[in-house]
């Protein structure tokens, strides 16, 4: 019997949610009902909380308090309980796992102890509480941080390497003329790229967490080089999204353009859609 359909959100849902940007009471409350019903698997990772806890060290008017309300709001609808492994993490298991062909290992892991205790005082935290909070939320963010580096190496690697070559026409020609550049990039930073090379791409295109961090990073790149885009700040946050996302059935995501990137991905394992779709098929 099939499971629990697994569902993993974008950090901007929980803002979007907390500010009613574009979200009624209602669409809040029946998000609520859903993290009650048992029918889906809502799934929490690192760079959801880092981005929260961004909000908290923010000194801008109302951030921190909104991102209390995020935190809340996460425990209400998600949980502490569990987490997806980093990233970088989750990546590197995929290419090794793939490499040396071994079974896939669990992308989800029982939330750390202190973590959880940590983030369960922040979310209690009242507005007098904020500067204590934001003390908790170093410590919290000093363990989140670390787990980027390696990623981000990896991926900037790729990036300079690929940057060079003459853009395809249309994204799909140009995939297929990247993606053993961006795998040997990031299965070569962990020492397993000729095992994958080996085993061969199309298998390795099969691997839902390598699919969508080469289908994404080749979409960024794509959009830069042929369509103008701008390099943002936040891709690299997006990036990261992506690769949780990957563990997932449905993506819920309310960036138009992050989902336009997303879903022009062939081989990519879930579902990419707004909050408004999500919750109308649900």
């Amino acid at each position: 019997m099939a499971g629990p359909i697994r569902v993993y959100f974008d950090h901007n849902v929980v803002d979007h949610a907390v500010k009613r940007h574009k979200i009624t009471d209602g669409q809040v409350d029946q998000l609520r009902s859903i993290g009650k019903s048992g029918i889906f698997r809502l799934m929490l990772s690192i760079t959801n909380l880092d981005e929260i806890i961004a909000g908290l060290q923010s000194r801008r008017p109302l951030r921190p308090e909104q991102a209390i309300e995020q935190l809340r709001l996460i425990r209400d609808v998600i949980g502490f309980g569990h987490l997806l492994k980093p990233p970088d993490q989750l990546l590197t298991h995929a290419l090794v796992d793939f490499g040396l062909d071994l079974p896939p290992r669990e992308s989800v892991i029982v939330m750390p102890t202190a973590m959880r205790e940590h983030l369960e005082r922040l979310a209690d935290a009242t507005r007098v509480e904020i500067e204590y909070a934001t003390q908790i939320a170093a410590e919290v963010r000093d363990q989140i941080d670390e787990n980027y580096e390696a990623l981000r190496r990896a991926r900037e690697q790729a990036l300079r390497e690929l940057e060079g070559r003459r853009p395809k026409q249309h994204f799909i020609p140009y995939w297929r003329d990247v993606a053993d550049g961006f795998a040997e990039g990031y299965a070569g930073h962990v020492g397993v790229w000729e095992r994958c090379r080996e085993r061969g791409m199309d298998r390795l295109l099969a691997v839902p967490c390598v699919a969508m961090a080469i289908g994404a990073a080749a979409s960024m790149v794509y959009a830069k080089l042929v369509e103008g885009r701008a390099t943002d700040r936040g891709d690299s946050r997006d990036q990261a999204h992506a690769i949780a996302a990957s563990t997932a059935d449905i993506f819920v995501s309310n960036d138009d353009e992050f989902r336009r990137l997303l879903k022009r991905v062939p081989m990519i394992a879930p579902a990419v859609m707004s909050l408004e779709e999500f919750l109308a098929s649900s």
